[in-house]
């Protein structure tokens, strides 16, 4: 299941392609969860979990703090918050951003700030998340 802003995603539950208000594309979330799944930290967090259990929430963000005034609303990034669904309550488990403008991949830690680069995302797959995603 794929949230967005709290809802699914309407473009990737909607065989007729009316895409409505969905704010990330279905093939920019697929791509997104594709990389995020084969990353070690993924692996890591999720290894004791059934794919049934966990959740995802994909949301447009600004990756870097505000800028002059005149970019003050430009979203440069994506983050992708993984869940775990128990007893009716969700528990985070792990939160990924992606910077447009770094063009890397990033696990979030506790805090919400950069802990580290997935190191095992290649150029290639951030290429392709690019042209997936803008």
């Amino acid at each position: 299941m794929v949230l967005v802003e709290g809802k699914k995603d309407r473009a990737i539950d909607n065989p007729q392609k009316q895409h409505g208000t969905s704010t990330v594309t279905a093939p920019c979330v697929k791509c997104l969860l594709q990389v995020i799944q084969t990353s070690k930290s993924y692996k890591q967090n999720t290894a004791s979990i059934s794919s049934q259990n966990i959740s995802y929430t994909v949301n447009w963000i600004r990756s870097v703090p505000a800028e002059s005034a005149g970019k003050s609303n430009m979203t440069d990034g994506l983050r992708i918050d993984v869940r775990k669904n128990e007893d009716g309550e969700e528990h985070n488990l792990c939160s990924y951003v992606y910077n447009d403008q770094s063009g890397a991949l990033y696990q979030l830690n506790n805090e919400g700030k950069y802990q580290q680069a997935i190191s095992d995302i290649t150029p290639d797959i951030l290429k392709k998340i690019r042209n997936s995603c803008y």
